[in-house]
């Protein structure tokens, strides 16, 4: 709390009381001799302990005090000019006095300020000493125990190493401490590392992110994902970085780039056309095979729809299977229709497509297998028309003739190849001795049913050859019919698909695993071709930009990136 300001004028008064008093009581002893000796202790001790100004104010009731004793005395005119002597002098006296008593009460004053202001600044400066005290210990508390490389250097020296960094590359903190930094990182990044470290001390521009791979003490390489910062340490400039092992992402997308490549070999070498639609049915990624089946260049075929391909005879059940794949109605679909090539003549295709969706469920675009079957329906064409020599069916071509009950009457020599039993061992059996038993008895009853009311039925079976192997087959079973429109018979065209059941069986794998890859990856991965179309973005992508894929494909990415940077 502050004094009072009237105190030491109270205690001013007091004390110059006190002199009155007892010099009022000593008067019968020492008479005027000590007239103003009382005033000169109570003026003293108001100067030195009260300060100037009370001093003064003791002087001037002191001088007051004397003069008036010394009229209540009765001595006017005795020594008068004696008096005012005694009054100058104690004046003077007490005026120095006070001078020099105030000084030194404001000297005292100030040394006590100055006292309290440094013992202030003293308990600042400790509490500031314990508060940096705490906080290095709380750093090092937190940062011993990231999950985070994380060291200290100042010019090359590590002068710090929290226990995950010794802990991945197999050293102790002593012996990082040991070390200089450019030691524990690979020839091929060191001078790198060495410039960088010097130039951000310095405070020149560097990059604030940058991989490197780091030595360990077993000599193995580890990358490391690196974000250093300039600081003070300890008075001097230095450089805190932290570090991420990133040597498993590092393998992860050489495992995903070695699997792409598989990926586009096997697109690329299949023996079917391979196609990826869009959610307009527009090809954005086409193999070569089904360039050479439609006479197309990749870059003329690529941004064509799947409509303006078709046969306008074909179109609407085209486009309804299409539709019906897009709505989520169908998972996959397989037909037959004729695609028209670049010169204009139709091609008879079967196409397996299968729809891809989001963990949504929302269509994102399709992929199709197309075979070029124009080879098929011209032999189904021959069998109708009974125009050709069945002997020479292609050997890929497996011909077989039945009765009307099922009967084999006819092979050619692909159905012996392909199943493994001659022409003697056949004739006269059924083809339930192919049965492999995965084909129940409603699917023959169906097969059947159709037939008999003369239409053509065209599917897949698995049929089992001679030796117990199971195998692939498309079949065809056309109606013949004699001059009447009687069925006479039943002519089946069958076609060994084996190797591309196992074909697109690896693909799907590949593409899955690719896939799966791809989405679980922490990283941003895409497909563009030249003119910047992009057919593909992974997870990361997506949840980075924020966006769909259907805003995506094609050229929409190009709306995430500035117009400076699309060049």
């Amino acid at each position: 709390m502050r004094k009072s300001r009237v105190l030491p004028y109270l205690i001013a008064i007091a004390v110059t009381g006190l002199a009155t008093l007892l010099r009022w009581a000593l008067d019968p002893v020492l008479g005027d001799s000590a007239q103003y000796l009382y005033y000169y202790f109570s003026t003293m001790f108001a100067a030195i302990v009260l300060g100037f100004w009370p001093g003064l104010l003791a002087i001037l009731l002191g001088a007051v005090g004397g003069t008036w004793f010394f009229f209540a005395a009765g001595h006017i005119g005795e020594s008068t000019a004696d008096e005012t002597v005694r009054l100058l002098m104690f004046l003077l006296f007490g005026g120095i006095t006070n001078l020099l008593a105030g000084r030194l009460h404001s000297a005292r004053n100030q040394a006590d300020s100055r006292a309290a202001d440094l013992a202030e600044s003293l308990a600042r400066l400790r509490g500031a000493q314990e508060s940096l005290r705490e906080s290095e210990e709380k750093f090092r508390g937190l940062v011993d125990n990231m999950p985070t490389a994380v060291g200290i250097v100042q010019g090359k020296r590590f002068v710090y190493a929290n226990r995950y960094m010794a802990g991945m590359l197999g050293h102790s903190v002593e012996e990082i401490l040991s070390l200089d930094f450019p030691q524990l990182v690979h020839p091929a990044h060191r001078e790198m590392m060495i410039e960088r470290a010097q130039r951000r001390q310095l405070g020149e521009p560097v990059p604030d992110n940058y991989e490197f791979i780091a030595l360990t003490k077993s000599g193995e390489e580890r990358w490391i994902d690196f974000w250093p910062a300039r600081i003070t340490y300890r008075g001097k400039p230095a450089l805190i970085g932290a570090g991420v092992d990133i040597t498993e992402r590092k393998r992860a997308q050489e495992i995903l780039r070695e699997s792409e490549q598989r990926l586009r070999a096997t697109f690329e070498n299949a023996a079917s056309g391979i196609v990826q639609t869009d959610d307009q049915d527009r090809f954005v990624v086409v193999n070569d095979r089904i360039c050479q089946m439609l006479g197309y260049a990749r870059e003329e075929l690529v941004g064509m729809s799947v409509h303006d391909l078709t046969c306008p005879e074909d179109r609407p059940r085209s486009d309804e299977l299409n539709a019906q794949l897009h709505e989520g109605r169908l998972a996959m679909t397989r037909y037959e229709k004729r695609y028209l090539k670049r010169d204009g003549s139709p091609l008879w295709v079967e196409v397996a497509v299968s729809a891809v969706r989001d963990g949504a469920g929302h269509f994102l675009y399709a992929i199709g297998t197309i075979l070029d079957i124009s080879a098929r329906k011209a032999a189904e064409a021959q069998v109708r028309l009974q125009a050709v020599a069945l002997e020479g069916a292609p050997n890929a071509v497996s011909l077989s003739k039945t009765d009307r009950d099922g009967t084999i009457v006819w092979v050619n020599p692909a159905f012996t190849k392909l199943t493994g039993y001659s022409a003697e061992e056949t004739i006269g059996q059924s083809h339930h001795m192919l049965s492999s038993g995965q084909q129940n008895g409603v699917f023959y009853r169906e097969l059947w049913e159709k037939i008999q009311r003369g239409e053509v039925w065209r599917g897949e079976l698995v049929n089992r050859r001679k030796d117990g192997k199971l195998y692939y087959e498309e079949m065809g079973i056309t109606p013949l019919r004699d001059e009447d429109g009687k069925i006479t018979h039943y002519m089946a065209i069958k076609q060994d698909i084996t190797a591309r059941k196992q074909a697109e069986s690896a693909l799907r794998e590949s593409e899955g695993r690719f896939r799966g890859l791809a989405d679980a990856v922490p990283l941003m991965i895409w497909q563009c071709g030249p003119d910047r179309r992009c057919d593909y973005f992974n997870q990361g992508w997506l949840e980075f930009t924020g966006r769909s894929i259907e805003q995506e494909l094609g050229g929409g990415w190009a709306g995430g990136v500035h117009a400076e940077d699309i060049e």
